[in-house]
């Protein structure tokens, strides 16, 4: 990978045609301004596409997706006007309280970048830098993974930003830009990427991208480092890692490497330090977005995107020892085009989705609200009299009364049939041969039409159990048959069905 600060300087000195950007922005955020959803949402799109890059709205929308304006229903353009101006007043405060702080590396060279901060007349990047990371440095220290995270920031948004000659912002002037959108529109967008007010902006940014969790993976534990957030983190990957690639898993283990080394590497850098410059762009773009689009408060996008870095060279890795594997992960391939990793990574993602759906899916036909029950509700049955007489139960499915004994489950049939004759779980339950329509409730709607077993044998409890599943399965099927109350009183009867087998 070519190196990052030469990438940068090649890529700031290509600034975007600035009315190629102010027809973007009109189309993409002003056009859309009463109608945040359809904004966000666009903007959102855009991103999964990779599309921001072509559409330049990637200065706009890491704002949007990193909160540094607000993202809600009640947005409006004033307001955001309003939040800018204030994030960068006070950004302003925050440098001149800082401006008598000796720096943890040179204080008198950093007290000579302090002196005059007002505004950047010829913003340096190296200086901005410089001032930023002072400011985060008393929290996470001076690391070389937080310089790359803030190159990042600036390799993205700089190019973005142009100078702007209004400089006497107040309320009345916004209001007039918020009323007349369409007639200010250059104006607007210079307000929000001034040249000038670059450093406040990404402050704020690398501010929020540290708040969505970054921070937290330059935590440290001396005591008990089983309980430091990066080791947490990177342990949960590791356990994807084994569900979605567990061959590739097992070969780590088999040769004793151990990737929790490579796996925080990158989660501490957010990848800067593996691909270049262009491709980061648009992986952040995917991770901001989809934090912005789940609200995971982790940026859970970052696992599926290192799994899918082991995933993609998986072949290659199986064939390497122990020193060979690290050597391949620590200098990851050159990939002509993304593309082909990212739709790895929403293949995994997707994969990953069924899973967890099939699980939901299995635990809500098993229990309701608690374990070992169908539906635990509160529905019961009084034993005591059950001891003398046959307890009632609703008229449905099996239309009788349930009694117990030794060894076998049995209905009674109902008041219209034969009272003679018993009905029993039959020996086996067809998805339709001995179920058929009550007669009596054939003029019911369709969500409460009731059904009962036309055969049925005395049968041994084994039997019974089995039986027992075959009919949860189809209560399952039909479930949706009933209405809400006969579903509580399905559920009553198979409980304690289970209960009594």
């Amino acid at each position: 990978m070519e190196d990052n600060s030469q990438s940068k300087e090649l890529l700031i000195i290509e600034k975007n045609n600035i009315d190629e950007c102010l027809k973007k922005f009109e189309n993409h955020i002003l056009d859309n301004i009463n109608d945040f959803d359809k904004m966000k949402n666009n903007l959102i799109n855009l991103a999964l596409e990779g599309k921001t890059e072509c559409e330049l709205m990637r200065s706009f929308s890491y704002k949007i997706f990193l909160n540094t304006l607000s993202s809600n229903k009640d947005t409006t353009l004033k307001k955001w006007l309003e939040e800018t101006l204030s994030q960068r007043n006070s950004y302003k405060e925050k440098i001149k309280r800082n401006n008598n702080v000796e720096s943890l590396e040179d204080k008198e060279e950093e007290k000579t970048n302090f002196q005059d901060i007002n505004l950047f007349k010829e913003p340096s990047i190296k200086e901005i830098e410089k001032n930023i990371l002072f400011l985060f440095q008393k929290n996470y220290g001076y690391k070389k993974e937080l310089k790359n995270i803030l190159d990042m920031l600036v390799i993205s948004l700089y190019p973005f930003y142009v100078k702007s000659e209004n400089k006497n912002y107040n309320e009345e002037l916004f209001e007039t830009w918020a009323n007349e959108p369409k007639n200010n529109i250059k104006d607007i967008y210079s307000f929000f990427h001034d040249e000038d007010e670059f450093e406040c902006d990404l402050y704020y940014l690398m501010d929020n991208i540290l708040k969505l969790g970054v921070n937290k993976f330059y935590e440290v534990n001396n005591d008990d480092k089983n309980k430091n957030y990066l080791s947490i983190r990177t342990q949960k990957i590791i356990d994807k890692l084994k569900i979605q690639n567990n061959k590739l898993y097992e070969h780590f283990k088999n040769i004793e490497f151990d990737i929790d080394i490579i796996v925080q590497k990158w989660l501490k850098s957010l990848f800067t330090d593996v691909f270049s410059p262009k491709d980061c762009c648009y992986i952040w773009e995917l991770i901001f977005a989809n934090e912005f689009k789940q609200s995971s408060g982790e940026l859970i996008y970052i696992d599926y995107f290192c799994i899918s870095m082991f995933d993609y060279i998986s072949e290659e890795l199986l064939k390497k020892d122990k020193n060979e594997c690290e050597q391949r992960l620590l200098a990851y391939p050159f990939l002509e085009n993304i593309n082909m990793l990212i739709t790895l990574v929403d293949k995994i993602k997707s994969k990953d989705n069924e899973k967890k759906n099939i699980d939901n899916k299995k635990k809500n036909s098993s229990t309701a609200t608690g374990p070992g029950s169908m539906a635990n509700f509160l529905f019961s049955t009084n034993k005591k009299s059950s001891q003398t007489k046959s307890t009632k139960t609703p008229n449905l499915m099996f239309g009788g009364e349930y009694s117990n004994k030794k060894g076998n489950t049995t209905l009674t049939p109902n008041a219209n049939q034969s009272n003679a004759t018993k009905q029993v779980f039959p020996k086996k339950i067809p998805m339709f041969g001995n179920i058929k329509n009550n007669p009596k409730n054939n003029n019911q709607s369709k969500s409460n039409r009731t059904f009962e077993l036309t055969k049925g044998y005395t049968v041994s409890n084994s039997e019974n159990l089995k039986m027992l599943n075959e009919l949860k399965g189809l209560i399952d099927i039909y479930i949706n048959e009933f209405s809400n109350d006969d579903k509580m009183k399905i559920s009553f009867l198979i409980d304690n069905l289970s209960k009594e087998l």
